[in-house]
């Protein structure tokens, strides 16, 4: 959701989740976007500006052949702006200190026309760039999606996640993928013919890129920190820092290397690989989990805060399975372990002690 942030009227209206979201072609995409909206109010003028944009320049909401579309209206609309025989702009200025610009009809028609011409080189470049160059995968709140990739391997993206990968694939090169948020790995081995060794496959997350050519792994990238578990096969971390030179950790089965940004550290040891990768089937592995941890998977998940009327149940822990593709399911059973009252709140969750 923080890549959003840097986002202008253009990358939003080239961006796929939010094209559905305006053309209502997608429930988890209106839940995504009404949440962005209302944790980050001030992109409020963008979103709008995004919206009517697509509204007037896609009206058959079809991505794939906007492209196309859009390089006809440029060509129209500069053929309109060669027949025209007045001058194109006229423009008076006064001397006082607040600046008044007067524009004739004919040249305010030209102007717009303008402005149109640009708003739809910018567009163009944007959806070449997102529909024939790279695919995202995005997933709401309490929402998990399979991916199969150009060379066969296959990824299961977790909630509230972000998965871009090149459209095409050479065969050969090496295989690339961003991820903010959580994914399992199962990666294809795929043959160089020409060195006759394995194309390397490489995740690029935060600070950590993460290198296999075949193998099994989880990679979590949230909150400034990056976590990396390893099922079977083999990986090499490369992990970067400000002003520190590129660390290289190799790992092995049931190891997790977690590296913090922030205080450019990381740690690596053994680990039951179930506690990290049992969302692949809907369910979440506790043992001895603090409620604080569990707090933290449940922003994650299901994107609520959770508040502890009793700052000491926080630290107190739970072992044991429960589903977590139901939402309501997850907290019945959570405060029955832990029989504790669970009561939502718009996008809170407070935990009490039952009287």
């Amino acid at each position: 959701m923080e890549k959003y942030l840097t986002y202008l009227t253009e990358d939003f209206a080239a961006d796929e989740s939010f094209q559905r979201w305006v053309f209502k072609e997608s429930k988890d995409a209106d839940i995504f976007w009404e949440n962005f909206l209302e944790k980050y109010p001030e992109k409020q003028t963008q979103i709008e500006e995004a919206t009517a944009l697509l509204r007037s320049l896609l009206p058959n909401k079809n991505a794939e052949k906007y492209a196309q579309e859009t390089q006809e209206a440029i060509a129209r609309l500069q053929m309109s702006l060669r027949k025209q025989k007045q001058p194109i702009l006229t423009i008076t200025r006064n001397t006082e200190k607040r600046k008044v610009f007067a524009l004739s009809s004919q040249a305010r028609r030209i102007a717009a026309g303008l402005l149109v011409l640009f708003t739809l080189s910018a567009l163009a470049y944007f959806f070449i760039s997102n529909y024939l160059g790279n695919v995202t995968y995005q997933t709401a709140y309490g929402e998990t999606q399979s991916i199969t990739l150009p060379d066969g391997s296959k990824v299961t993206l977790n909630s509230n996640s972000t998965l871009t990968f090149a459209k095409n694939w050479e065969q050969g090169k090496s295989r690339e993928v961003w991820l903010n948020g959580e994914a399992f790995f199962e990666v294809e081995k795929q043959a160089n013919e020409v060195n006759k060794g394995l194309v390397k496959f490489t995740v690029h997350s935060a600070n950590v890129d993460v290198e296999v050519v075949g193998t099994q792994f989880n990679v979590w990238n949230r909150q400034n920190q990056v976590a990396v578990v390893l099922n079977e096969g083999k990986v090499k971390l490369n992990i970067k820092g400000e002003n520190k030179p590129t660390q290289t950790v190799e790992m092995l089965p049931n190891e997790i290397v977690e590296v913090f940004a922030d205080k450019q550290t990381f740690t690596k040891k053994k680990v039951k690989t179930e506690l990290y990768t049992s969302w692949k089937a809907q369910e979440f592995v506790f043992e001895n989990t603090p409620l604080a941890e569990i707090a933290l998977k449940i922003e994650e998940v299901y994107g609520l805060k959770v508040r502890f009327q009793d700052k000491k149940m926080a630290k107190e822990t739970l072992t044991g399975v429960i589903p977590c593709k139901n939402e309501t399911l997850f907290f019945e059973v959570l405060s029955t372990a832990l029989d504790i009252k669970i009561e939502k709140r718009d996008k809170e969750v407070i935990f009490s002690r039952k009287r």
